[in-house]
């Protein structure tokens, strides 16, 4: 975006590695400070109290339709959309360097990338989801506690950020899945 300046702070729902900033990363292509967030109202209340000059957020999944959270943000606060760009989405179960498919017993992740892995739950009903707050953290959790039982549901590249082992690649319902994301701003 040439109207964006460098040296700007974006936030986003999520941290290093999560699809948020990813998506931040593709559509302003760097140079730009990231500003995470634990939720999306705290995401947009950083560009609303200044702690952001923009943010990055999904506004509608293919699997699972619209971000309505999201959505009911962007009319409370009249933030703009400048930009969005569509993000293909591969959901992966990850674990740390020493797990086997096998031993995992807890999967971490957010809410949606659930709601998007639907059927590899079903297959595996043995496997405990745990919500939590983003994708990237879940991964960088597993990895911290360094137990074979645990895994994320996040990208690849998270995985490599946080030293993780991909156990089941592309496990979201569609295997052409993508989440479309705005750059909203005041």
């Amino acid at each position: 975006m040439s109207f964006i300046n460098r040296n700007v702070k974006i936030a986003v729902q999520g941290f290093k590695g999560s699809y948020s900033e990813e998506a931040a990363e593709k559509m302003l292509g760097g140079g730009f400070e990231i500003v995470s967030s634990f939720s999306f109202g705290e995401g947009f209340g950083h560009i609303l109290e200044g702690r952001a000059d923009y943010g990055v957020f999904p506004i509608q999944n293919k699997i699972i339709g619209n971000i309505e959270r999201v959505i009911l943000l962007l009319m409370e606060t009249n933030l703009k959309i400048y930009d969005r760009l569509k993000l293909e989405i591969k959901h992966a179960l990850i674990g740390t360097m020493d797990a086997q498919v096998q031993d995992v017993k807890f999967v971490y992740s957010q809410r949606e990338a659930f709601l998007q892995c639907k059927k590899f739950f079903l297959r595996n009903p043995n496997l405990k989801m745990i919500e939590s707050p983003d994708t990237a953290l879940s991964v960088r959790e597993v990895i911290t506690k360094g137990s074979t039982k645990n895994a994320a549901v996040a990208s690849k590249r998270a995985a490599e950020i946080y030293g993780g082992r991909v156990l089941c690649e592309n496990i979201a319902d569609d295997k052409e899945n993508w989440t479309l994301f705005c750059l909203v701003g005041r």
